[in-house]
């Protein structure tokens, strides 16, 4: 798995020039046909920093203007989609991401959102400005935080272990601790980085897209090695994701994994949640068995 471009360090610049003004937007967009201008800069806007290969684009300010504009009451869908966010506790969890997709429908047929080079784009705002509008206030529905958080101690506790690493992987002492190993490897530190950002999240697209970075870091520190398998891959995200220390990991993964089916993904977001599936299995096996949840 090769790294794609990071889209990091454009970013800033990025949005510094595209910004969409928020009271330019509320004072342009009374008239159906200035909306439909507002969608199509939009698009426009997000073209540079947008990845057709996983129908993905880092989350960024225009996100709020965009969400604005489509809970206004001047949006022609605005009781559809009161209805929505104010019954949406009454249902499934798996088909909530089937409603959004209903909803999103009524969306480009009432706006006449043909291109098909577009409609990722725009769904893609779509579905975090619904996911936003949601969690903040029924958080309970989404996120099970009772009885997920791991203890501290149990992270410290696997970081002061002897690594495994699976023996096709050429390294020079086997008898160092994770930890060791670990900060030995800035690319795994920088892996772990992306697992603590998953906590961060209210979209699942945006959690799977960190776990996606987190093992492009992850192959790139050992591509001398050749291509990693799922098990070695597995075994260096896996370190990763002790590193972190993060207590919410189990949180975030069950998250997406009742909001989100693995086959409707992209091959590379597949591979992803797969991953992240894996690792959460063994992270809830281990602590389980040490009773380390908080």
């Amino acid at each position: 798995m090769l790294r794609l471009p990071s889209l990091d360090h454009h970013l800033d610049v990025y949005m510094a020039k595209n910004r969409i003004d928020s009271l330019t937007l509320i004072n342009n967009y009374i008239d159906f046909s200035s909306q439909k201008n507002f969608l199509s800069t939009l698009v426009s806007n997000t073209m540079p920093i947008y990845n057709p290969a996983i129908h993905y684009f880092p989350l960024n300010s225009n996100q709020c203007v965009f969400n604005r504009f489509l809970f206004s009451p001047l949006n022609p869908l605005a009781n559809t989609l009161k209805d929505f966010t104010s019954t949406f506790i009454e249902y499934p969890k798996l088909q909530f991401s089937k409603r959004i997709n209903i909803l999103f429908q009524k969306f480009t047929e009432k706006y006449e959102i043909t291109d098909k080079s577009h409609i990722p784009i725009i769904f893609l705002y779509f579905m975090r400005a619904i996911y936003d509008n949601c969690v903040y206030p029924k958080p309970e529905y989404f996120f099970g935080f009772k009885d997920q958080l791991v203890n501290p101690s149990f992270f410290d506790e696997l970081l002061q272990s002897e690594i495994n690493v699976p023996s096709n992987i050429q390294i020079d002492d086997r008898h160092i601790t994770n930890r060791q190993f670990i900060e030995t490897h800035p690319l795994l530190i920088r892996a772990s980085q992306e697992v603590i950002g998953c906590s961060f999240h209210n979209c699942p697209l945006d959690i799977i897209y960190e776990i996606h970075n987190a093992l492009n870091f992850v192959c790139n520190c050992f591509k001398e090695s050749g291509l990693l398998d799922f098990d070695s891959a597995f075994s260096f995200f896996f370190m990763a994701v002790i590193y972190s220390g993060s207590p919410l990991f189990i949180s975030s993964v069950e998250f997406v994994e009742s909001f989100v089916k693995c086959e409707q993904l992209c091959g590379e977001f597949s591979s992803a949640f797969m991953m992240m599936s894996a690792a959460k299995a063994q992270l809830v096996t281990a602590v389980q068995r040490k009773n380390m949840l908080i």
